[in-house]
This record gives C-alpha cells, structure tokens and sequence, in this order.
C-alpha cells in the first residue's frame, strides 16, 4: 500500500474545506456585482463542470480496476492453460500471453454469476 487512507471525518474536513474555502465568503459580493442571471447562469455552468469531471475521475478508476482485474484473470487462466496441456504448438503462444491477450476484448459481454470488472475495490496510482 502506498499511503493510509483517511477517516472519514478527516474527508469531510477537506471536503468541507474544498466547497467553502475563501470563495463562499465572496460569493454575495459577486452576486450583487455581477447580478442575479448572470451568477446563476455561471454557478449552474460551474456546477455542471464540477459534476463531469468527477464522473470522468470515478470512471477513470472504474476503467483501471476493470484492467487490472481483467488481465489478472487472463493472467490466472494463463496459468491453468498451461498447467493442463501436454505440449501442443500454442503453448508457446498462450505462455507468452502478449499477442494471444491482444486477439480478446478487454470490454467482452460478462457471462451471468461473475464479478464486476468495474467494480473500485482497489485503489490505482495512476501516472
């Protein structure tokens, strides 16, 4: 693991802190400066804005534990292949699991009773 989570009351004080911060503060004096339909229009367009990008993030998550389970679970099958077969010509192709992995859709139609690919049950460091 690369860092301890937080508790959830230490997230609701960053998250409180991101909302509010300095700018709740100075919202009145932007309404009165800027006028009714313009900050409404703007703060429903930043809200907008707010809302896509976090459904963007929790996809982005969703799409990397799908990944990760989906080439763990090739990766598993793998194995079991090559356990199980008595030496035929694709062994080495299913050993080597590059261009055999390449052939199969990563988004492929789940069959009923297995798990969700999509599902955030671990956390990715990305970059």
């Amino acid at each position: 693991e690369t860092g301890e989570l937080y508790s959830p009351y230490v997230g609701l004080v960053y998250m409180f802190n991101l909302i509010v911060g300095t700018g709740a503060l100075t919202m009145p004096k932007a309404f009165a400066m800027a006028g009714w339909l313009v900050s409404l229009c703007l703060i429903m367009f930043l809200g907008f804005m707010s809302f896509m990008t976090t459904t963007f993030v929790t996809e982005a998550m969703a799409a990397a534990n799908a990944q990760l389970r989906w080439k763990r679970q090739e990766k598993e099958k793998v194995e079991e292949d090559s356990c199980s077969s008595e030496g035929s010509d694709n062994d080495s192709l299913i050993q080597d699991g590059s261009e055999w992995s390449e052939n199969r859709p990563i988004l492929s139609v789940q069959q009923r009773g297995s798990c969700d690919f999509f599902e955030i049950a671990e956390r990715v460091e990305m970059g």
